[in-house]
């Protein structure tokens, strides 16, 4: 998006998770009316102002949008289809227990029988 001019280098923040214990800077980008950050190139921090501290008090407006619509959007975008092996996620097999007793709670008798054909 950077590439096309549909998002915008604002600055340098510091980050709030150093790494080893080490400050290190990220590249604020703009795009419409939200904000990321993204790691910086060594010309950026040639050309662009830093900014200083990360001001938490600003978010960015609240957006409702499902992962599937976003990636749909994204995949879109970038002109990215799926192969059929990452389409399908495999069958949920049921779990069952290797140790499963099924109880004989509730019961009238002992030991349980199976009812007979036809006596309700």
């Amino acid at each position: 998006m950077l590439k096309e001019k549909r998002a915008e280098k604002i600055g340098l923040h510091f980050s709030n998770h150093p790494k080893f214990s080490n400050q290190h800077s990220t590249l604020l980008v703009k795009v419409d009316k939200y904000f990321f950050h993204i790691p910086p190139t060594k010309n950026d921090f040639k050309e662009l102002e830093h900014l200083g501290e990360l001001d938490q008090n600003y978010r960015n407006p609240p957006t409702k949008m499902s992962l599937s619509q976003a990636k749909r959007l994204v995949y879109r975008h970038i002109n990215w289809q799926p192969t059929q092996k990452q389409q399908k996620t495999p069958p949920r097999k049921k779990y069952r227990s290797s140790y499963f007793t099924p109880s004989s709670l509730g019961k009238m008798e002992w030991p349980p029988t199976r009812p007979k054909r036809g006596s309700r």
